[in-house]
């Protein structure tokens, strides 16, 4: 172009730098405009505006107002658009304080007449940095300048306020909107539907869809109807969230993954397993492809279902269907079958019992033997009394006698032996387990008073790299003093600080208290020293030890200096109200268990 005679005009220029623009080389348009400029050949300020606007998007803002400056000594006049694409950049960059300044200069000294675009622009990036108060009231300023507000304006700063609580004002200014007949589009609505359906105000959820779509004929899109399935979903409100769904099918706006994972969590909250699976399927049918969150679901749900068989089967159908099993799917299996202790199966059964699902509880009862659990204080009790009381359910007796038979564990450790296979599985998936998984194991052989092998394996996985977190201490240091090796677990303590961590409160309780069973009482009265010196508190399970120990052993006076330190601790802290309510009748136990 440079060599054609005659020399193009600056539109022709212009034209080569948009289109250079559009194809965003914007360091291209800024040297060309830089080169036009050294070789003197007559330039406008659209020009300038289109260079201007390069240096925005790519953050370079200070030379940005260089050319603005070369505006000036080559005589043009800066237009409105040169101001507005300046404030974006500004706002861009997060200079929201130097946009406001510059915003305000212009005002000030009349440089130019802002547009709803500047307004917009200021506007948008005031809300962004979370000054919605100086947003709204720069919304009102702008009726002063003779700038109507247009929907952008409206939308902007209704999204602001929603996302700062204060929805009742982005009502009012929703209902400006229709009063003015300034046509809404769905970021008006959505923003708005949002908040309302965090805060379960269903009625006017309800008033704002039947508006948008049959009063002013706009769709909701997919955004706007995975914000109603995922609210209804985690309010338990099934039949309005397959409502919905139904209502995007017959609009067009066909659901994703993402919100057909929102209905599968909804059915799985639910128990509704089957329902669930449904949702898999349909996902299937529609030529979806499920991601391995979506089995992740599934494999959660199966799991807290105690329907480990069925998970398993779900695991290695998803390699067979090509979908990565990621740490997390490995990490909800090794929880799954790791950590499904007495008190779970115990809580599950009194609930079945109590609900009168006899066959439910003796399906529960026969895993429970199973994995080498019995029923606990509360359990046996209930059962005995439902049988005394003339219940002819065969289930119960069938449980009852179960629960007489020798207690088989080897099929709870069958358990952990898939459940450290899965784990020797994850390399040959590519996967590198993380802290979480060593922590589930960890708690597993512990659960199984192997707590000699978990410090094994402890060690081994340190060896590879792998850091433990203060859970991966307070896991073993629980299951060492459990199993009263209570010197492996002081070894394991003073490990603690060389990698970087610092014990916590809990951390501390749990030693004393293996300390204090295992009888190691000058240990735990070190122990308490230093976690007081350390800012921490004696727990109400510590504070029952104790109590414990000191009705049947009161003569010895290091259980009393240790309680008189607890007594102590609990008052600086000032907590006897609450916490150590057992404490305060220590003394007067003791007292009278001498006498």
């Amino acid at each position: 172009m440079l060599k054609m005679p005659p020399l193009p005009c600056h539109f022709h220029f212009n034209q080569l730098l948009t289109s250079l623009v559009k194809v965003k080389q914007y360091a291209v348009v800024v040297s060309l405009v830089t080169d036009l400029c050294a070789l003197s050949i007559p330039v406008s300020i659209i020009t300038f505006n289109i260079a201007i606007n390069c240096c925005c998007h790519s953050n370079w803002v200070d030379y940005a107002f260089l050319l603005l400056a070369s505006t000036f000594k080559r005589g043009f006049v800066p237009n409105v658009a040169t101001y507005t694409t300046l404030i974006r950049g500004l706002v861009s960059q997060h200079k929201s304080a130097e946009a406001r300044l510059f915003f305000t200069n212009l005002i000030k000294f009349r440089q130019v007449q802002p547009n709803v675009v500047t307004f917009n622009t200021m506007i948008n990036g005031l809300c962004k940095r979370g000054h919605t108060d100086i947003a709204l009231w720069l919304f009102r300023f702008m009726e002063k300048c003779h700038c109507a507000p247009d929907s952008i304006t409206y939308n902007t700063v209704i999204d602001s306020l929603c996302k700062g609580g204060l929805v009742d004002d982005a009502l009012n200014l929703h209902s400006e909107v229709m009063e003015k007949r300034i046509l809404p589009d769905v970021w008006t609505y959505s923003p708005i539907i949002l908040v309302l359906c965090s805060l379960k105000r269903w009625e006017e959820v309800g008033l704002l869809l039947n508006q948008m779509i049959y009063d002013m004929k706009i769709s909701p899109d997919v955004h706007t109807f995975s914000i109603l399935v995922d609210a209804y979903s985690k309010s338990r409100k099934l039949d309005d969230t397959k409502y919905i769904i139904q209502m995007m099918n017959e609009r067009g706006e066909y659901p994703n993954n993402v919100t057909y994972n929102t209905l599968m969590q909804a059915y799985c909250s639910q128990g509704q397993m089957d329902g669930a699976l449904a949702v898999l399927n349909t996902i299937k049918s529609k030529k979806i492809m499920p991601i391995s969150y979506t089995c992740n679901i599934l494999l959660d749900a199966y799991c807290r279902e105690l329907k480990l068989d069925i998970a398993m089967d779900l695991y290695r159908k998803m390699a067979f269907d090509g979908l990565s099993r990621t740490v997390i799917t490995h990490n909800i299996l090794l929880h799954g079958l790791c950590l499904l202790d007495r008190d779970t199966y115990n809580i599950i059964i009194r609930g079945c019992l109590s609900n009168k699902k006899y066959d439910e509880a003796y399906k529960l009862v026969d895993k429970m033997v199973d994995f080498g659990f019995l029923a606990d204080a509360i359990t046996s009790p209930l059962l005995k009394y439902l049988l005394l009381s003339g219940e002819r359910d065969p289930n119960l007796l069938a449980m009852h006698q179960k629960f007489l038979l020798s207690v088989n564990a080897y099929c709870r450790e069958l358990k952990l032996d898939i459940a450290m296979d899965l784990y020797r599985n994850m390399a040959s998936d590519g996967l590198s387990p993380t802290v979480v998984t060593h922590n589930i194991l960890l708690h597993g052989l512990c659960q199984l008073g192997k707590s000699m092998e978990a410090l094994t394996f402890f060690y081994k996985i340190q060896g590879l790299g792998h850091k433990p977190n203060i859970v991966t201490y307070q896991t073993l240091l629980g299951g060492l003093c459990k199993n009263h090796y209570v010197d492996k677990a002081l070894s394991l303590f003073r490990t603690i600080e060389c990698n970087g961590l610092i014990p916590e409160s809990k951390t501390y309780n749990i030693f004393i208290r293996g300390c204090l069973r295992s009888k190691k009482y000058d240990g735990a009265c070190k122990l308490v020293d230093k976690m007081v010196y350390s800012g921490f508190s004696i727990d109400a399970a510590t504070t029952s030890v104790l109590r414990h120990l000191l009705l049947s052993k009161a003569h010895d006076p290091t259980l009393v200096a240790l309680y008189q330190k607890c007594l102590i601790n609990c008052i600086e802290y000032g907590d006897i109200p609450e916490r150590c309510k057992d404490a305060q009748r220590f003394d007067g136990d003791a007292e009278d268990h001498q006498l």
